[in-house]
């Protein structure tokens, strides 16, 4: 008797217990094992990923979400290509609602407006002040924490507290930029020591950099000096000096050179260092 076995490699999709969901747990496994030169290169596999994750609105793919969104940021941050197609992905979050994606994907974009106006409507202070923070012009940034002020001053109680916090917090405002979003009933009394705590720190900045401009006013008196004696700086000649290039006397030329160890001495039309 003879016995035969046959064996049958199972499709990816098939040989799972569960369900298979077909070609998407197909184009995620080709994702996950593909090298991270490829992964720079092929935009459209990730492309596919970001969709079937936005798609399945499940904590867990929401959660992987965000954690490639963030890869993607420390990529951006570093000044290297990003794996996804910027404005597919966009579009992706805006179709399935996910105002949390948006927020990141236009901070991809450099867009930081988009990012800190979507951050407060939403309700997420923190994330509004993080993007605040990347700008590197400062109009841009004490804009975008102007915004965040306003914001979070109208729905907080203690305004004036929040108000002098943000200042703290953002490095660009100052107390004229928040006053105009305090209440007009409200009392000089109410906030006198926030007041005079903040006066006093931008006192200690005026006196800081009042130290710093002294210092650097010695400093350009003192090259000032150096160059003052420089140019009335003179060297001996001697009456029977020659040059050691030409051979005529250094009193008869206009332009000499001297050497700093004074062991020659030949004229600037002979010289060439």
């Amino acid at each position: 008797f003879c016995f035969f076995f046959f064996f049958f490699q199972a499709e990816d999709g098939i040989r799972d217990v569960e369900r298979s969901r077909g070609l998407g747990d197909v184009y995620k496994r080709q994702v996950s094992t593909q090298s991270t030169w490829e992964r720079s290169e092929n935009k459209l596999l990730y492309n596919l990923h970001v969709f079937f994750l936005a798609e399945n609105k499940q904590p867990d793919s929401l959660a992987e979400l965000h954690e490639f969104l963030d890869q993607q940021q420390a990529l951006h941050l570093r000044n290297l290509p990003l794996n996804i197609d910027t404005d597919f992905v966009l579009n992706v979050c805006k179709h399935f609602g996910l105002i949390s994606a948006q927020i990141k994907v236009y901070g991809l974009l450099d867009f930081y407006e988009e990012s800190v106006s979507l951050a407060l409507g939403n309700g997420t202070y923190d994330v509004a002040k993080e993007y605040a923070k990347l700008p590197l012009d400062v109009k841009v940034r004490k804009k975008l924490w102007t915004e965040i002020a306003k914001a979070k001053m109208r729905d907080e109680q203690e305004s004036v507290k929040v108000g002098f916090e943000i200042i703290n917090e953002s490095k660009v405002l100052t107390l004229g930029d928040i006053l105009p979003f305090l209440s007009p009933k409200m009392k000089l009394s109410s906030f006198k020591d926030d007041l005079v705590n903040s006066l006093e720190a931008y006192g200690k900045k005026i006196r800081d950099l009042r130290i710093q401009m002294n210092e650097y006013s010695r400093s350009s008196e003192e090259i000032t000096l150096q160059l003052k004696q420089m140019r009335n700086s003179c060297i001996p000649v001697p009456t029977d000096q020659y040059c050691d290039k030409c051979k005529k006397p250094l009193l008869g030329l206009s332009l000499i050179h001297i050497c700093r160890c004074r062991r020659y001495a030949v004229c600037r039309s002979r010289w060439s260092p």
